[in-house]
């Protein structure tokens, strides 16, 4: 019993310690190095951050933005939900991108105007969408790409 407490805690302790905020800067120094900035005010929390008006520059153009992005890193389960994106004159309300261990292979992304997954094993995007930037890659609204 006392070794289950003793993990439980480590557990918890690390949750709370873990250096998120850093490894957001060590993700956006990555961006930064395929001309991808982002400018936005970070809130810190127990088990994640939130991004604040944010704007997403690529190649010095503004491309995307956002009023709230709230990211939730735990142990089995990671959720971001962002808020209010702005995507070529094209507003989705809300959109959520989930990855869970019990599905370790893929990321799903939802919202109403936007349904899609990432495969991580086979390297590849698949997207269905009603939205105009979508729809001038694609008629059908599906768009899929590898990487």
């Amino acid at each position: 019993m006392k070794k289950i407490l003793v993990i439980i805690l480590f557990f918890i302790f690390s949750l709370i310690l873990l250096p998120k905020e850093f490894l957001y800067f060590k993700l956006e120094h990555i961006l930064k190095q395929q001309n991808i900035l982002i400018n936005e005010t970070i809130e810190s929390k127990i088990d994640g951050i939130i991004l604040k008006d944010g704007v997403v520059y690529v190649n010095g153009m503004d491309l995307v933005k956002f009023s709230k992005l709230d990211l939730d890193f735990l142990y089995l389960y990671s959720n971001i939900k962002i808020s209010n994106l702005y995507l070529d004159r094209e507003m989705i309300k809300d959109i959520n991108i989930k990855y869970s261990i019990l599905n370790p292979t893929k990321i799903f992304i939802n919202s109403e105007k936007l349904k899609g997954e990432i495969d991580l094993v086979k390297r590849k995007i698949v997207i269905n969408s009603s939205l105009n930037i979508i729809k001038q890659f694609s008629k059908s609204g599906k768009y899929e790409t590898n990487f």
